[in-house]
C-alpha cells in the first residue's frame, strides 16, 4: 500500500537541518505492490517500477517558501521520463546524498501509464508544509 505523507525520518532530518538545498534529491516511481508510508526510512527498489527508459530521476534544488505563518518545501517544474513505458501508482521523493533518506511519499489516485511516450510528474512548489 502506498500512503501519501511526509516520512517520519524525513521530518526528523528537516528539523535537524540535515536536508539542505545542495543535497541530491531524487524521485522514484512505484507500483501498487510497494509498501510506502510514514515509516519508510530509505529509498527501496521493492515495488519500484520496471519499464522502458525508467530510472529514478534527479530533481532540481528544492524551493523554500513562507506563506503567512506556514513554511513549505517543494520543487518547481516537472519530472519527465522520455519515450518510456511505465505503470505507476505512486512516488517517493528521497535524498540520495543522505544515504537515500525518504522524504515524501505520494500515492496517485489511479494507476498512471505511458507506452513509448513521455511520463510526467508535475512538481509543486508548496508541496510539504513544515
Amino acid at each position: 500500500m502506498i500512503k501519501s505523507c511526509a516520512t517520519t525520518a524525513g521530518k526528523l532530518a528537516l528539523l535537524k537541518g540535515q536536508v539542505t538545498p545542495d543535497a541530491r534529491f531524487k524521485l522514484a516511481l512505484y507500483t501498487s505492490a510497494a509498501d510506502l508510508g510514514p515509516n519508510t526510512e530509505k529509498y527501496t527498489s521493492v515495488g519500484e517500477v520496471v519499464g522502458q527508459n525508467y530510472k529514478p530521476l534527479d530533481l532540481p534544488s528544492p524551493s523554500y517558501k513562507v506563506v503567512g505563518r506556514e513554511a513549505y518545501l517543494g520543487f518547481k517544474g516537472e519530472a519527465k521520463w522520455q519515450n518510456s513505458t511505465i505503470e505507476a501508482d505512486g512516488a517517493l521523493f528521497y535524498v540520495e546524498s543522505l544515504d537515500n533518506l525518504a522524504l515524501f511519499v505520494v500515492a496517485f489516485p489511479d494507476t498512471v501509464r505511458s507506452t513509448n511516450h513521455e511520463f510526467v510528474v508535475s512538481l509543486i512548489e508548496e508541496f510539504f508544509k513544515i
